[in-house]
C-alpha cells in the first residue's frame, strides 16, 4: 500500500515539474528605451559633464558634477526590458551636496522619469508623457511649461520651466537656474558648463 502511494506521489511530483518547465518559456524581450524629446533634457546628465552656477548677488558659487560613472542598464519585468540610468553627483548648496541621479522608463509606451535626489529631499523630479508631449513635475502635480529665456547674456530656447520649484532646464545643456531655500531663497544661474 505504501509503495503504491509513493509511486503516485513520485508521478504527481514528476507532472508538476514537467508543467513548471513547460510554462516557463524563454522570453522574447521587448526593449523600451527613452524618447528622443526626453533625452534632449536628460541625456546631458552623464559622466564627464559639469555645471557651474553663481547666485544673483554674486556671493556664492556652486557646481554640479559626477562622483561616479554613469551606469546604464535594462530592468526586466514580464518579458519587457526598460531603460535605466543611475549615477552619484555632488554639489555644495543643493540638498547638502550628496545627490543621486535616476533616469528610467516606467511604462511600455509613454512615461520617462528623471529624478535628482539628495539626503534631505528631491532637487529635480519630472516625467515626460510621450502621448501628450507634456513634462510634469512631481508625479503630475504641475505641468512644466516651455519657455525661452536669457541667462548671463545667453539665449536658451525650448526650456522646461518648473512652476513649483522655479527650476529651468535647457535642452542639451542641463539645469540653468534653480533656487536654494535656506533662511532666504537664493537664486543660482548657470555661469559655465561642459557637456559632451
Amino acid at each position: 500500500m505504501f509503495k503504491i502511494r509513493n509511486k503516485y506521489l513520485y508521478f504527481i511530483g514528476f507532472i508538476i515539474i514537467v508543467f513548471q518547465f513547460a510554462c516557463n518559456k524563454p522570453c522574447n524581450y521587448t526593449y523600451y528605451n527613452f524618447s528622443q524629446e526626453f533625452m534632449n533634457y536628460a541625456g546631458v546628465f552623464k559622466t564627464g559633464n559639469w555645471w557651474v552656477y553663481e547666485n544673483i548677488s554674486h556671493t556664492k558659487t556652486d557646481s554640479l558634477y559626477f562622483t561616479s560613472a554613469t551606469r546604464s542598464s535594462w530592468v526586466e519585468f514580464n518579458c519587457n526590458k526598460y531603460a535605466e540610468i543611475h549615477a552619484e553627483m555632488k554639489a555644495k548648496y543643493i540638498l547638502n551636496g550628496q545627490l543621486s541621479l535616476d533616469v528610467y522608463k516606467y511604462s511600455k509606451c509613454c512615461k520617462d522619469f528623471f529624478d535628482i535626489v539628495g539626503s534631505t529631499g528631491n532637487f529635480c523630479v519630472y516625467e515626460y508623457d510621450v502621448n501628450t508631449n507634456i513634462f510634469t513635475q512631481g508625479g503630475g502635480k504641475s505641468v512644466m511649461i516651455k519657455i525661452d529665456t536669457t541667462i548671463n547674456n545667453v539665449m536658451y530656447l525650448n526650456c522646461i520651466f518648473d512652476t513649483l520649484t522655479y527650476k529651468i532646464h535647457a535642452p542639451n545643456v542641463g539645469i540653468i537656474s534653480y533656487i536654494v531655500y535656506s533662511t532666504i531663497p537664493d537664486t543660482f544661474l548657470l555661469k559655465r558648463y561642459y557637456v559632451q
